[in-house]
């Protein structure tokens, strides 16, 4: 199932999240996909991405180089609501607004996480 080469790059990203805890001590949390997709469409830059491409596929693939995850991955988040659209992403938007001082943008994005808890 997995060979020794994958087996090989699991230990050294081990190794390297200890390396990482001991010298960065405040390292901030991973952000996901889903995360980074939302917040790139809640601030308009995919609509503007979208302008520049032919096809979606290859604003998937321009959003691979980006993030760093695979275009197919991509393509399945961005048309599928309910994988980018859940409350803790919404939670993750509103923080970051807070700190990058979007102060236009934290109250939409306060209305839909409600939404989705009253949801529930």
């Amino acid at each position: 199932m997995f060979g020794e080469q994958d087996i090989s790059i699991l230990l050294i990203h081990q190794r390297l999240d200890v390396l990482e805890k001991k010298v960065f001590k405040n390292k901030r949390p991973p952000v996901t996909m889903g995360k980074k997709l939302l917040l790139l469409k809640e601030t308009g830059l995919i609509e503007s991405f979208t302008k520049h491409f032919k096809t979606k596929e290859l604003l998937y693939q321009f959003l691979s180089i980006c993030l760093d995850e695979d275009s197919a991955n991509i393509k399945k988040y961005l048309n599928t609501n309910h994988l980018l659209e859940i409350e803790d992403n919404f939670k993750f938007l509103i923080e970051t607004y807070k700190k990058l001082q979007l102060k236009d943008l934290i109250k939409p994005a306060e209305v839909k996480l409600k939404k989705l808890e009253r949801k529930k």
